[in-house]
């Protein structure tokens, strides 16, 4: 008799931690996604940056030979901005490149493609970052 009454409890009980588990997972899923993409999205931001930084160098590479020859003056060329747009093209970025004086001056975007953010209608994160290069001569 004990055991029928033992029965009909458990059997009244039985599915509920399912059920929780349910409810807990429609919570504890979309926090992990927004952490994934988060986490991608910072990534991005410091490959930006660091594709900043190395078309700003590439540009600044490119001298004036005229003056440096003439007169022993150094200056950034003239296709300084070019070349550093070469740069970020090259690594797949947008962005622009603009020289003033002895400084080149460069900024990068791109669209980060997101994995679980995407299920809510946002395809894509914007990344950007800047970065500068300035020619000092001694």
């Amino acid at each position: 008799m004990i055991r029928i009454r033992e029965r009909i409890r458990d059997a009244a009980e039985r599915g509920n931690v399912t059920m929780l588990m349910v409810v807990l997972m429609i919570g504890i899923i979309p926090l992990l996604g927004l952490g994934i993409d988060g986490a991608a999205n910072a990534n991005a931001h410091t490959q930006a940056y660091a594709v900043a930084q190395a078309a700003a160098r590439a540009g600044a590479n490119v001298l004036e030979a005229g003056g440096a020859i003439d007169s022993g003056t150094v200056r950034l060329g003239d296709a300084a901005a070019a070349q550093a747009r070469s740069y970020m093209d090259a690594a797949g970025y947008g962005g622009s490149a603009v020289r003033e004086g002895d400084s080149l001056h460069v900024s990068v975007e791109k669209c980060q493609p997101t994995q679980f953010l995407s299920a809510i209608g946002i395809g894509c994160l914007p990344v950007s970052a800047s970065a500068s290069a300035d020619l000092v001569s001694r």
